[in-house]
């Protein structure tokens, strides 16, 4: 217990990781409840933003503004350029990681718990219905403040069935939002640190198996 300890302790003041935070978020939030507006229906749509990581990352949770009734699902999908669309019909190994949850009955900021681990890359988090156990219904306002630089949002529909780029007159607005912790790689003091602990835990082990003889 006590090498675990002084290990924990060497490594945590060796590699600091940064409290729980927006890593990515594709517009501030706008007017919500009944103030929220117009927006793209969930039921015949599925939508995404598209974002970029250059830091691993530990995802704790996803949001946005949206409402609904039902169940809707959160899924974080790999994709292969900044500007490159979902490779699935809608879905395929791509898929890192989804989730489901029953959003509020008018526009919220919500916060959806979903855990995973991403490395450095491009990514997607879409929302919808109809997969993944989803068969609610919802929608998402258009309300919100697109952040300066933002890339089109993508949009599966269900009529066409294929994925695109949502280009056109007010399509802009829609808050997706990605949760969690910077992971920085082991740097050299870390490492170091991590050998001492190990010279410590084998010379205890020495000393212990000497004394028992």
């Amino acid at each position: 217990m006590k090498t675990f300890s002084l290990i924990s302790t060497i490594l945590c003041a060796s590699m600091m990781v940064c409290a729980q935070s927006i890593i990515y978020e594709s517009a501030t939030l706008g007017p919500v409840g009944l103030g929220a507006g117009s927006g793209l229906a969930l039921s015949y749509h599925l939508l995404g933003s598209r974002f970029h990581l250059d830091t691993p990352v530990q995802v704790d949770a996803v949001g946005g503004d949206i409402w609904g009734s039902g169940s809707l699902f959160a899924a974080i999908v790999s994709v292969n350029g900044p500007s490159a669309l979902p490779s699935g019909s809608p879905f395929d190994s791509t898929t890192i990681a989804t989730t489901t949850f029953s959003p509020p009955s008018v526009a919220a900021d919500i916060t959806i718990p979903l855990s995973t681990f991403l490395a450095p890359g491009e990514y997607a988090l879409i929302f919808g219905s109809q997969h993944f156990g989803a068969t609610g219904s919802g929608v998402m306002p258009f309300s919100n403040y697109d952040l300066p630089g933002s890339i089109p949002y993508i949009d599966w529909d269900y009529t066409v069935q294929q994925w695109a780029n949502m280009t056109g007159t007010h399509v802009d607005g829609l808050r997706f939002v990605v949760y969690g912790d910077v992971v920085p790689e082991p740097n050299v003091g870390a490492l170091l640190a991590m050998g001492i602990a190990a010279l410590l835990t084998r010379r205890q082990v020495h000393i212990m198996s000497t004394y028992n003889r």
